[in-house]
Formats: C-alpha cells, structure tokens, sequence
C-alpha cells in the first residue's frame, strides 16, 4: 500500500523536512537549503515544500523562500538537455543511433560515437576539462572537446563526463532548428511548470533571488546570479551540462510530470513509452540522461527504490523519482558557497533521504 493513501503522511514528512532543512543549514552543509516532497494522496500527486537559510553567509542576505533560485548544475542534464533530446527523439528529428559525425566534421575516433553513448556516459569523454582558461574570445569549446584525446574507446567502459553533454546541448540546437533554452523553455510551458525553472536567457533574472555559489577566480568573483560553471560561463551561460537555474516549485512539479508520465496518469509533455525508455536503468547501471541508485553507499540513502531516476549536481542539488513507491524527492542546496572543497553533503544526502522516506512510507 502506497504511503500517499494518508495526506497526513505527507503533511509529517514535510514538517520533518524542515527540520532536516535547518539542520543542513546549522550543520554547514550550505547556506540555504529547500527541499520538495511530492506523492500520491487519493490517486493523484501533492506535493509539499521546506526550506531554511539565506542566499549567501551574510547576515543581511535575502532569507530562503519559495521563490528562491538554485543554479541546478549537472541537474541540466536530465532535467533540460535529455528532455529536450526526448521531444526531437518523438519528432523524429534525431535518434539513439545518430552519430557525432552526423553534426560535426571529426576525426575517425569520435565519428561514430552515438547519441545513446553520450546519454549513458558511454563515449569516451574525459569528465572535465578547463577549456575555460585556455580559449580565448570567439573559440568555440566544441570544437576543442572533438580535437581532445578520449579517455577509452566508445562503449567501453561509462564515465561520467560534462564533455559528452556540451556536445549533445550543440548537437539538439542543430537538430532543433533553435536555442537550447527556448526548446527546453517551450517544454516547461506544455508541462504547466509553476515557479521558475530554466536558463537565465529564458528567465531573465534582474528581478530574481538567487543563490550565491562559489569563488570563480577566473571571473574574480563569486557566481551569483549567473551560472557558476566557468565552461558553461564561457559559451555564455547556455549549454548542455550546466546553466539551468530553478526554484523547488519549479523542480518538483517537473519531476512530479515525469512520475504521472511513468505511471501512466499524464501524457504530456511526452508519452509513456519514451519516459520509460529514458528513466528506466539501463544495462550498465545508468539510464538515457538519468542515473540511478547504487545498490549500496548511494547519495539517494539506503530505503528509495533501485528502479528510482534522479541526478546529482555538483552545486549540491539533487532529485530522485521512485515508481515504485510513487513519490519525489528534491533537494536543493548552495553547499559551493563559499568554497566547493565543503563536502558535508555527502554525508547529509543519505541521511536526508532515509528520514524523509520513513516519514513517507
């Protein structure tokens, strides 16, 4: 039986997510923590908020609220980039089997790479590289990823990597016809989004409350209000690894789509089949832009389905969407600020999640 059969469940859950907010805060996990819970209550999802802290360590700085604004990080990947890969894949205008080749003119190592490598990690990218400070003006960071050595042949092995993800946001922008933020733009409309989830050149952001993130000492500041990736900085805050910002509104309603999608409750913005054929775990641990739980020592805790899709960023976000519990669990937080090296989330992540799954379940 599904815990969403009692509101009550959800409205404790909720209550105990403030606390574990203020005690992220407290702990110094981050400056401002928000989380979203959603589940099923009568046979249809409700969702609830929380959050505590401000937007950066001062004392004067704006509170946490509801309309406060995470840089959402690698959560661009599944949560833009493969959603916008989802709706040119119903149209027809690009497929798992397309090639690199295809868009681009490269060598014969990465050619053949194709689209459902890069999706899973599977092509052979490096995890990062700082093609921030060694372009200048005018270089095109796609064309130094394609002229960079692989780390392994395609479909040898998965790893992680931004590299693959900058290529695919160019790539969905040449299939597309359009911007990558106005494609994914356009889906966060179909889909009903309430609160504020995009790239900043979709939602502006002169009259926003953001999150302070870290020290960028290529820009000799920190990232406030603007994308704190400095790749992503450097092709001008829109690309297919990072830049997206949202509030915990805005990311939770988009998960809770997702759920309905999954589950068979909704058809927009996509069909079941191509939620499930993305979301669901693929053969080597990760599904088509989504990941999924470690059977043990994952960030999502020990209790949330293994079938659960989510995604971690590096500015301390996270979302996890379990079918067979039929619940969604976000976390957002500024743990980069004012220093990256801060790693207390790895503990806090886990056990975040183990609390709120046993007020839920």
């Amino acid at each position: 039986m599904r815990w969403g059969e009692n509101m009550r469940n959800l409205q404790g859950a909720v209550k105990e997510a403030e606390r574990l907010c203020r005690k992220g805060v407290e702990s110094g996990v981050a400056t401002s923590v928000s989380c979203g819970l959603a589940g099923l209550v009568h046979g249809r999802m409700e969702s609830g908020h929380a959050f505590f802290g401000r937007i950066s360590g001062e004392d004067d700085a704006d509170e946490t609220g509801p309309d406060t604004l995470y840089d959402l990080a690698s959560l661009t990947k599944p949560l833009a980039t493969t959603l916008v890969f989802m709706r040119l894949f119903e149209e027809g205008r690009i497929g798992f089997d397309d090639v690199i080749g295809r868009f681009f003119s490269c060598g014969p190592d990465k050619s053949d790479i194709s689209m459902a490598d890069i999706l899973r990690h599977r092509a052979g990218f490096t995890a990062h590289e700082p093609f921030f400070e060694r372009l200048g003006p005018g270089d095109d960071i796609c064309n130094a990823i394609l002229e960079n050595p692989l780390a392994h042949q395609p479909g040898r092995a998965t790893l992680y990597s931004d590299l693959g993800f900058i290529l695919l946001g160019r790539i969905l922008e040449m299939a597309g016809g359009r911007p990558l933020h106005e494609q994914a733009a356009d889906i966060y409309e179909e889909a009903g989004i309430p609160g504020t989830i995009g790239y900043l050149a979709a939602i502006g952001g002169h009259d926003k409350k953001f999150c302070a993130c870290q020290y960028s000492s290529f820009r000799g500041r920190v990232a406030a209000g603007e994308v704190s990736d400095d790749n992503c900085f450097f092709m001008g805050g829109v690309a297919g690894h990072a830049g997206l910002f949202g509030d915990v509104a805005a990311v939770t309603a988009m998960c809770v789509r997702l759920l309905d999608i999954w589950q068979g409750r909704s058809s927009l913005p996509f069909s079941r089949e191509t939620v499930n054929m993305f979301m669901k775990k693929g053969p080597h641990g990760r599904g088509l832009g989504f990941d999924h739980p470690e059977k043990t020592g994952s960030a999502a805790g020990s209790l949330l389905s293994r079938s659960s899709a989510g995604h971690l960023g590096f500015t301390g976000t996270s979302f996890w969407i379990d079918p067979d519990n039929d619940l969604a669990v976000v976390l957002l937080t500024n743990r980069v600020h004012p220093d990256s090296s801060n790693e207390k989330i790895k503990e806090f992540r886990p056990w975040f999640h183990d609390r709120v799954f046993q007020m839920l379940v």
